[in-house]
């Protein structure tokens, strides 16, 4: 069986990519080996800090086959999930008794007595 020329590019393209991100990551492990072998700590804390800090983004989402990117677009599709999941119709049979006791008279006296 012949490939076709597009899944044959497409096979070269996936090598291609795999052999970048592989010379990246050794790129990567180099500047840090080099770094860590200098006595400089300051070099070393910034390596560390750099490593530790956390992104505050929401990454790309993948819903109902559509990639959703924009802030708005995830905004929407957290609301929509949060009303669908947590919605009054399911909570109505709950919505007479109330979240937190509410102390009696009679335990309020005793407490300020």
């Amino acid at each position: 069986m012949q490939s076709s020329p597009s899944s044959s590019r497409v096979s070269i393209l996936a090598k291609k990519t795999k052999a970048l991100l592989r010379s990246y990551k050794s790129a990567i492990r180099r500047r840090e080996q080099r770094i860590t072998s200098n006595p400089n700590q300051s070099v070393i804390r910034r390596l560390v800090a750099s490593r530790l800090k956390a992104t505050t983004s929401i990454p790309s989402l993948y819903v109902d086959g559509k990639l959703i990117s924009s802030d708005f677009d995830k905004c929407k599709v957290f609301l929509d999930s949060f009303a669908c999941n947590f919605s009054t119709a399911r909570t109505q049979p709950y919505a007479s008794s109330p979240s937190s006791p509410v102390p009696s008279s009679s335990s309020t006296a005793k407490s300020t007595a």
